[in-house]
């Protein structure tokens, strides 16, 4: 009778605990986590000092030693004023946060555990809510006072001071699984680890590919950084997985249009975004790749040489399918989401550290325009590598 009542204990333990989001071995699932069920204490902030855009650098600051990150904000904020002869500056339509920031990484024990780009981090918000936080402006102002407006950096006339604010969150809680809390980031895990800002070259960004601006120049600005972080600190010491979050770049010319890419990672990895753009030659110029082109694009996945995970398909069926089955609400031309977990469960990720090659089998129609450009793929791994 003891030995039936002990295994309707463990059995209603482990139920709870999957309730609870924790994997362990106990419950069958993969990895050894702890008993410990994080997550479960009150959320709390701390406040970064700010720190200064510096035109074409990267900025750091450290991440306190004693802390649990759920996540962290990052603002920019500041004005602009800019002044021209004639013609007109074209703010980039993706904001000025992603026009000023390459990317935002975090580093730990002087190992990459993310690596975001803005337009990433705006992506992986929506896919998540369905929202994200609109940017605020007000132009002939250097303070965002009576009569700003929600809406995308633009400039007003030359000599114009133009105020503006727009922010970006950066998780460590895995919203791709039901497993959210696992994955906090214990700063007292390592010697040092810093939060790291890539900065553009202002003048250049600013500006915009599509400047009619003659003369364009930079009279005056303050840019600033202010930093956020979301905490559980009651959870210092529990011993979390690695959530981590970085890119690859690949390019595609006329004669290379099919490629076999190595993903093959010491991961477990749960999903991946699929970024394609055109880049003209000549000018420089980057484009997201069009709904019309996406048709013409396709993706699959292969391990072992020849075992199909996903067969290929088109990237506009591929938007589709994140469409119809994620709470994504607005299109994004040229990006898709690359699934593998079966109902959000962490468990049926893959296991790529187990495979002898894992490759994205990408193709590229040769009617597509490698004339005037290449085209480029970023993908953008969302992994488990501990």
């Amino acid at each position: 009778m003891k030995t039936f009542i002990d295994f309707i204990l463990k059995t209603l333990l482990c139920f709870v605990q999957s309730l609870d989001l924790v994997l362990s071995n106990e419950c069958g699932a993969v990895g050894e986590i702890s008993q410990v069920v994080p997550g479960k204490r009150s959320a709390g902030a701390r406040i970064l000092p700010l720190l200064d855009f510096v035109d074409g650098r990267t900025i750091h600051k450290k991440i306190p030693i004693d802390a649990v990150l759920k996540g962290f904000v990052v603002r920019m904020k500041g004005y602009v004023n800019a002044t021209w002869s004639s013609g007109a500056p074209v703010a980039d339509a993706g904001g000025i946060f992603k026009a000023l920031v390459e990317d935002i990484s975090v580093t730990a024990s002087s190992e990459t555990v993310k690596q975001l780009t803005p337009d990433q981090l705006k992506y992986l918000v929506d896919l998540r809510s369905s929202k994200a936080s609109d940017p605020l402006l007000l132009v002939n102002s250097k303070k965002l006072g009576a009569g700003a407006v929600r809406g995308e950096f633009a400039w007003g006339t030359t000599g114009q001071d133009v105020a503006f604010s727009e922010s970006r969150y950066v998780s460590f809680e895995n919203n791709l699984t039901r497993s959210q809390a696992l994955t906090y980031f214990d700063s007292s895990a390592h010697l040092q680890s810093t939060i790291d800002i890539n900065c553009k070259n202002i003048l250049a960004e600013l500006e915009g590919s599509a400047s009619t601006a003659v003369g364009f120049a930079i009279a005056d600005s303050q840019i600033e950084f202010e930093i956020h972080l979301i905490t559980s600190d009651g959870d210092l010491g529990t011993p979390f997985r690695t959530f981590r979050q970085t890119y690859l770049d690949v390019t595609f010319d006329g004669a290379n249009t099919a490629k076999l890419v190595d993903v093959k990672r010491e991961a477990l990895i749960m999903g991946m975004t699929l970024e394609f753009t055109h880049r003209t030659t000549a000018t420089g110029a980057v484009r997201p790749v069009t709904h019309e082109e996406s048709n013409l694009i396709l993706t699959g996945m292969k391990k072992n040489g020849k075992e199909i995970i996903k067969d290929k398909i088109s990237l506009a069926n591929l938007i589709e399918e994140n469409f119809n089955k994620l709470p994504q609400t607005v299109y994004h031309d040229g990006k898709a989401y690359y699934n593998f977990l079966q109902n959000a469960d962490l468990s049926t990720a893959i296991e790529a550290y187990l495979t002898t090659t894992l490759e994205l089998d990408v193709s590229l129609d040769n009617s597509l325009d490698f004339a005037t450009g290449t085209y480029g793929l970023r993908i953008h791994f969302n992994e488990i590598i501990r």
